[in-house]
């Protein structure tokens, strides 16, 4: 590929970057070929590179309940990878060639160095970042949606500690924003009802159970008592980890939703995907109504 083509597909990626800047990644950016069915990103794995792809096409895939599924597609003159350019995080998907490809690469040290000289490229790329973020977070909302209109709904029961209230209504009014069906003592127990025998109720019916972490919650011989049944019972929990609190040895191996580690729209988006999931497993053991 010539170097005039390289450098127009730079200027397209980078348009509010200098000459200056495009000519210092031309210098810096190793220019590699790769065979179809080469593994450029592994999910999961901490990496320093991020590619520019010159020619060809790369598949994206994800995983989901442990299988890997093809999300997307990228074409030459795309980008992928850059996030980790700024932070440790593990890769989020596998990026693999589907056709001999040519690509850009820039590790995190080379990029460092360079924005030091050219701190406008730092900009770039961070602004790049932060869309390529809200344009999926925004399209998994979107799927997330569709999704929940065809199939049937699990009831959620949220087990929390009163003094963790704040937050508990605020998560379960954006989860019906949703349109999933969560039930919280405080919007749901009916004036004149024995609260025991209510309480007692919606955790024999409610399918899926939200335990709010905190240390409040975990003091909680009621929360406790909830938790514990629903576990006898064999159904599904979804711990969410909303303050700093030694996890119980009973609950210790489940997959828990960080509310403290992740911003809240971010961990958000979380709880929704796990428990799309659920209600996905719940449609496809739901029979479909016969037709007459």
């Amino acid at each position: 590929m010539e170097s005039d083509q390289i450098e127009k597909t730079l200027i397209d990626l980078f348009p509010d970057v200098e000459p200056e800047g495009i000519t210092l990644l031309l210098k810096s950016a190793r220019l590699r070929r790769y065979p179809e069915k080469t593994l450029l990103c592994k999910n999961g794995e901490m990496e320093e590179t991020f590619f520019i792809l010159l020619e060809g096409q790369v598949d994206v895939y994800r995983y989901s309940a442990g299988e890997s599924y093809l999300v997307d597609y990228l074409p030459g003159g795309s980008c992928f990878g850059e996030i980790a350019l700024l932070l440790d995080e593990p890769r989020s998907g596998d990026v693999i060639t589907s056709e001999p490809s040519s690509v850009l690469e820039i590790d995190r040290a080379t990029f460092s160095r360079i924005s030091e000289h050219h701190p406008p490229l730092l900009k770039a790329v961070t602004r790049m970042i932060l869309k390529r973020m809200l344009h999926q977070e925004e399209r998994r909302l979107l799927q997330l949606g569709k999704h929940q209109k065809k199939m049937a709904s699990a009831s959620i029961f949220v087990s929390y500690s009163r003094n963790d209230l704040s937050f508990t209504s605020k998560l379960t009014t954006h989860l019906k924003t949703h349109r999933f069906k969560v039930w919280l003592d405080v919007f749901e127990l009916q004036a004149g009802g024995t609260w025991a025998r209510q309480i007692g109720e919606a955790l024999d019916t409610c399918q899926i159970m939200l335990l709010i972490l905190s240390p409040d919650s975990l003091a909680s011989e009621k929360v406790e008592d909830e938790w514990n049944y629903f576990l006898d019972a064999k159904k599904p929990i979804i711990p969410v980890l909303y303050q700093p609190c030694t996890i119980p040895y009973r609950l210790h191996k489940l997959q828990y939703v960080n509310f403290i580690k992740f911003p809240y729209g971010s961990a958000l988006t979380q709880l929704i995907a796990n428990l799309t999931q659920y209600n996905l497993q719940l449609s496809e053991k739901t029979p479909s109504p016969e037709k007459p």
